[in-house]
């Protein structure tokens, strides 16, 4: 009898031991492959095509994880790996550098959500700081189609020009690093790995390409670059970076991004330079006379009040 009650509790501890694997496994994001669907070969690639910024020698950024999305599986992990990255260095020798390789889940993927760590700045003088960051987080609506036995590839394309802007706290100098970021995705691609992790990638399909910009509320918004100006501050007195531009206070955003920021297409107007809105003229120039980004573009450039009427897309 006693040999039959051990065997139960053995039993029972064993049970138990894989449920909670089982929920651990499944809980939060998903694990990359599922060894019930077949899989494919997913790669990640980060480069920078960046121009010159007038007195910085160097951005380096890390990339802490990159992850992508669908409905049935939820956010999937592709790597959590932190990897460093010298963005000038990458575009000087116009390379690509492998951030991820893994076997994922076959199946069609909408989103791609990438967790960057710090950017450390170093100037033309040899001076270093810490740009501050108004979300760890930029998602990109792009299509990811991992097919069985084939070879995906993502490419993130890192800005630095367009991400980096000056900023004043107290009398310092400070940096702000808002991404803006390219990313495109593959399928059926051939990707070679070379010497120091570098990346040759030819043929395939290409599935999607997206330009995507953040925001100093941190949120990630398509064909969006952040225009600022001699007004733009920024506060870390309190712990929490606080961004300010204009009259008006952004707060850095630690919560996880599961969406891109969506403006409603009711509020798209024609914006011209010379054009008066709220009793004052418009200056640009703007790259087109009509779009959504550059009525945004107008607001900020000229401190007008209007509703832009911004919505969550959940």
């Amino acid at each position: 009898m006693k040999n039959n009650n051990t065997g139960k509790i053995i039993g029972i501890v064993i049970l138990l031991v894989v449920v909670i694997w089982g929920v651990m496994a499944y809980s939060g994001n998903k694990i990359i492959s599922d060894d019930s669907r077949e899989n494919g070969a997913l790669y990640i690639g980060v480069t920078d095509a960046t121009a010159d910024i007038e007195n910085i020698n160097e951005v380096r950024l890390s990339v802490q994880k990159v992850e992508i999305y669908n409905e049935v599986d939820g956010w999937v992990t592709v790597s959590s790996n932190s990897e460093k990255y010298s963005l000038f260095q990458l575009r000087d020798n116009q390379r690509v550098e492998l951030y991820a390789k893994e076997d994922v889940a076959v199946g069609s993927y909408e989103r791609v959500r990438v967790t960057i760590g710090n950017v450390d700045i170093e100037k033309i003088n040899g001076e270093s700081m810490r740009a501050e960051i108004p979300s760890s987080q930029i998602v990109a609506d792009v299509n990811v189609e991992v097919i069985e036995n084939q070879t995906s590839y993502v490419l993130i394309d890192f800005l630095a020009d367009k991400s980096l802007h000056v900023a004043i706290e107290g009398d310092e100098e400070k940096y702000i690093f808002a991404p803006v970021v390219m990313m495109e995705s593959r399928s059926n691609a051939t990707v070679a790995e070379g010497m120091n992790n570098i990346l040759s990638v030819s043929g395939g399909n290409l599935e999607s390409s997206a330009n995507v910009g953040m925001d100093l509320s941190g949120n990630s918004r398509m064909n969006f670059e952040l225009v600022t100006d001699k007004t733009l501050r920024v506060n870390t007195s309190s712990g929490q970076s606080q961004f300010v531009l204009g009259e008006e206070t952004y707060v850095r955003d630690s919560n996880d991004r599961n969406t891109m920021f969506e403006v409603e297409e009711s509020v798209e107007m024609n914006i011209i330079e010379g054009q008066v809105i709220e009793g004052k003229v418009i200056q640009g120039p703007f790259d087109k006379p009509t779009s959504i980004g550059n009525y945004e573009r107008a607001i900020v450039a000229n401190g007008l009040e209007a509703d832009v009427r911004l919505h969550y897309n959940y």
